[in-house]
């Protein structure tokens, strides 16, 4: 049977639409949708133009017109999309005129499908709700460690391991640093980073979840300050590793591309204000000579490490374990994982 149903209804066995305009979607949007819109961003300008300078009605009769000319392409996308799942799920901003224009046409015409309640908004409603009651009842195992030491590839393989693991720097497709965002593209909104935690923490199977210290700030995102706090109380172990490890493991995770050279030199500029105009330059310098791992441990030396040594002694760690080898370490920490579970 289709009809509108609320999130919480929702199972895995769906398929979501947003069929707001790619603007909207690539802003925010639910975790897994895709988009197929129903007006596109310069065309929802329009209309709401319209509808500000003119009328509700002179909108809807421009969003009609436009929109008539596109069902045939929407209504292929939608057929296709059944051949896949039958169990599909469109939504709009607020389960208003986009999203219902469709789902009474479609049930029209015995193509079945549902509506989100609300849509969007009713969404995020319920995450800013819900997100800080489940972060209440789990315990962060959290990992602490100089940059370089292996901590997100870890958490990558304690998640491939079955562990529950959230990547606060994977949700915000920033490495949290000042050369955090070399070799990633997107950014996302701030909306769409806690959407992204709260299914990660809605999914997760125990009470125990393993995560990166971090500060408050990842790139331009914020971690709630209710997760921050959850986390000081967590478990902290420290994870060690020797300083050409630690080269080995930055320069696979920053040289990715070929736009990576003027990345780092740009990062680097930014470093002006904390390291001295003669250390940049030389640092600059080497980057353009190809000499990434002397200038990986030269911004250990002198930038990474002293910033976050004072943060480390603020904890008692439960364990202290070196990742000079990733698979002994994460077996380690497997095992760990496991006794807390009994």
């Amino acid at each position: 049977m289709y009809g509108i149903i609320e999130y919480d209804e929702l199972n895995e066995d769906y398929i979501l639409v947003d069929v707001r305009s790619p603007g909207e979607y690539l802003e925010n949007t639910l975790p897994n949708a895709i988009n197929i819109p129903i007006l596109d961003d310069e065309e929802r300008k329009a209309v709401g133009t319209v509808y500000r300078q003119e009328s509700a009605e002179a909108a809807k009769k421009l969003g009609i017109k436009i929109v008539s000319s596109k069902l045939p392409d929407i209504y292929e996308s939608i057929l296709n999309l059944k051949k896949i799942n039958k169990n599909i799920v469109l939504f709009c901003e607020r389960g208003g005129l986009r999203s219902t224009t469709l789902f009474e046409l479609f049930n029209s015409m015995d193509m079945g499908v549902n509506k989100l309640k609300g849509g969007y908004k009713s969404y995020r409603n319920m995450v800013n709700k819900e997100l800080p009651l489940i972060n209440s009842k789990k315990t962060y195992i959290v990992l602490h460690g100089f940059t370089g030491t292996g901590k997100t590839d870890i958490l990558k393989m304690l998640m491939e391991k079955g562990c529950d693991v959230l990547d606060l720097e994977g949700k915000a497709n920033h490495r949290g640093s000042m050369l955090g965002k070399v070799g990633l593209d997107k950014d996302i909104s701030q909306k769409q980073f806690e959407a992204e935690i709260f299914k990660t923490l809605k999914d997760a199977k125990t009470k125990n979840i393993f995560i990166e210290a971090e500060s408050r700030r990842i790139g331009k995102l914020f971690i709630p300050e209710y997760i921050m706090e959850k986390m000081k109380d967590g478990i902290h172990i420290l994870i060690e590793s020797s300083i050409d490890v630690r080269a080995e493991t930055i320069l696979k995770e920053y040289i990715q591309n070929e736009n990576s050279k003027e990345e780092i030199i740009e990062a680097l500029e930014k470093l002006r204000k904390f390291i001295s105009n003669e250390t940049v330059n030389i640092l600059i310098k080497e980057v353009k000579a190809d000499k990434y791992k002397e200038v990986a441990i030269k911004l250990m030396e002198l930038y990474y490490d002293p910033m976050y040594n004072h943060t480390q002694k603020n904890y008692d760690y439960s364990m202290i374990v070196n990742s000079d080898n990733l698979a002994e370490a994460c077996l380690k920490l497997e095992g760990y994982y496991k006794r807390l579970e009994l």
